[in-house]
């Protein structure tokens, strides 16, 4: 089974391994050169099957890469035999750079995570997360068609204009949006077809619940049809309910400039928060962009829990508790990191990050 390279296989840094330390992603040449979080990251894009569909070998895709995105492209098809765990990024930097690597399972999940939340408004030294409007949070194997933007922009040698316009992304954005409509208009004939038909075979149609979280999320909750993940990180379930544990809930933590900070009081024995993780998300988040932390004075832990709903996930990291940080944001997640998490909103699989 092939092995990812996990170095920087075209553009910028060419050749750079990519390393992991602390947590930390970086390109290195001996010694880290440069991060990889969005304090460096401008965009970013993972090259998946939409990127090579032009022919089956690998080979072929090979050709294709050149003619659509050049030099840089052409690197990209040689090396776009898909192989499961290995993923290729093309990143843009925000000093101009640009760079293609191809990493493993593992640390492709670390980028993701400090390129989509990697600093908190209220303190910029913090290692706690807030969302980056230039970032671009990919979902594998779904990438939208403005995805060829940012690999177009990638260059070494050359200077080639972009395949895909403003226009056609704005285009196919309205074609998504009159199917959507087209089929609620579909399901919507069918219901009253069937109501009027036979009083005794009505069929009611399901109730949706005005609920922001789940109209906005791109998850599907049905755990009973989704197998869990196998491997050495997945370490539980996030299947137990808060229905018998004691919350002080407060939506608001004195010095928060951003207004997302949310603040949970528990004191529990032996609670594994990432069991209840799925259960708070569902029960205490309002919106996806809200950072919540959940002080347990028995374990002197505080957890930070944040949303990545809009690629199934949700991130969670446990800190050693600092006294009487949860009366201020700035000093909340100060305390040394023990535990690092990603809880599957699929079905609730839990991932040991470090």
């Amino acid at each position: 089974m092939a092995k990812a390279k996990n170095k920087v296989i075209a553009g910028d840094y060419n050749g750079y391994k990519v390393s992991v330390s602390v947590g930390t992603v970086s390109l290195s040449l001996f010694v880290p050169v440069v991060d990889i979080d969005s304090s460096t990251v401008k965009s970013y894009e993972v090259i998946t099957d939409e990127h090579r569909k032009s022919a089956k070998s690998g080979v072929a895709r090979g050709l294709a890469g050149k003619m659509l995105l050049g030099n840089v492209g052409a690197m990209a098809g040689v090396y776009s035999a898909k192989e499961k765990g290995i993923y290729q990024i093309a990143i843009e930097f925000k000093d101009g750079k640009k760079s293609l690597i191809e990493v493993d399972d593992k640390i492709y999940k670390l980028i993701i995570k400090k390129c989509f939340t990697t600093t908190y408004a209220n303190d910029t030294d913090n290692d706690i997360y807030s969302n980056s409007n230039n970032i671009i949070v990919p979902v594998p194997d779904e990438v939208s068609a403005n995805s060829q933007t940012v690999l177009n922009t990638i260059k070494t040698s050359s200077n080639e204009p972009q395949s895909i316009s403003n226009k056609q992304v704005i285009s196919g954005k309205g074609c998504l949006i009159i199917i959507l409509v087209i089929v609620a208009l579909l399901f919507v004939a069918l219901c009253i077809s069937a109501l009027t038909k036979s009083d005794k075979d009505k069929i009611v149609p399901p109730v949706l619940e005005s609920s922001t979280l789940e109209e906005d999320s791109l998850v599907n909750m049905d755990e009973s049809t989704v197998p869990h993940r196998e491997g050495e990180n997945i370490v539980g379930i996030s299947d137990k309910k808060l229905d018998d544990i004691d919350v002080l809930f407060d939506d608001s933590i004195r010095n928060d400039v951003t207004g997302n900070w949310r603040l949970a009081r528990i004191a529990e024995s032996n609670f594994d928060i990432a069991e209840y993780a799925v259960d708070y998300y569902h029960n205490y988040f309002k919106e996806d962009n809200e950072v919540h932390a959940v002080v347990n004075f028995t374990s002197n832990t505080t957890t930070s829990i944040t949303s990545g709903a809009n690629m199934g996930m949700l991130f969670v990291t446990v800190y050693e508790y600092v006294p009487n940080e949860e009366h201020d944001a700035k000093i909340l997640f100060t305390g040394a990191k023990l535990e690092d998490y990603i809880i599957y909103l699929d079905n609730g699989d839990i991932e040991k990050v470090s």
